[in-house]
């Protein structure tokens, strides 16, 4: 039955043609309206969201803000919700012909190998966030998402894929999808990128590697492996 649900969803959107564009521009990511907007090459006309409110009520792309910027429209990001349909419009609808032409084996090598493990990362980070959610028991968490930061000290901007809002600071979780066991230095590196944006109010730093870590876990640190993360 998936195999059927891109052919019936391109067959069902396939009438009004933007609708599959904004799912392929989409892809694997999550952009901003301007994004969006820019890429379609559309005027700023209104039009770019009646489309996009189409897809919602579809219930084919979800719309996220990080937790500490709810109320900023700039800063809400739409992305495609289930993992199949991301994946066609991510590799399989922008090279049909070519599947056709150069055959399954071929077309993995060419198109899909070279990018599958950072398919595969966006979609940890999210798994990470929905283990959080579903572990959450203290009264003391406010929030669990991303965090968007424009840090003047530093001169730097961008957003923490894995943030845990208490009400006395943030525990920022890096998350990693690797091969091999996260090292110690790498883990130290981060967490001194992390303490050194001044905006945030830092309670603790934490790490979810899906191979696992090659140290001991350090008392002040949440660490989470692969095996932690599907244990639900």
């Amino acid at each position: 039955a998936h195999n059927n649900v891109p052919r019936k969803i391109g067959g069902e959107i396939g009438k009004v043609s933007y609708l599959n564009d904004i799912l392929r521009i989409i892809g694997n990511g999550k952009l901003r309206y301007s994004q969006i907007e820019a890429s379609l090459n559309l005027k700023s006309n209104g039009l770019l969201s009646k489309y996009l409110s189409i897809l919602e009520q579809m219930e084919l792309i979800g719309r996220s803000r990080p937790i500490n910027r709810k109320d900023d429209e700039k800063k809400t990001f739409y992305s495609i919700n289930d993992n199949l349909i991301r994946f066609y419009f991510a590799y399989i609808q922008p090279h049909t012909s070519e599947l056709r032409n150069i055959g399954e084996e071929a077309f993995y090598k060419k198109y899909i190998l070279p990018s599958l493990t950072t398919f595969i990362s966006y979609r940890f980070e999210a798994i990470v966030r929905d283990y959080l959610k579903r572990k959450a028991s203290s009264s003391a968490i406010m929030d669990i998402g991303t965090y968007w930061y424009d840090d003047k000290d530093t001169k730097t901007n961008g957003e923490f894929d894995c943030v845990i809002q208490m009400k006395d600071g943030y525990t920022v979780i890096e998350c990693k999808h690797f091969k091999e066991p996260l090292k110690i230095s790498m883990a130290l590196e981060e967490e001194r990128k992390i303490k050194a944006i001044k905006e945030l109010k830092i309670k603790g730093v934490g790490f979810a590697c899906s191979s696992g870590f090659d140290f001991e876990k350090p008392d002040d640190w949440i660490m989470l492996s692969g095996r932690d993360l599907y244990s639900l």
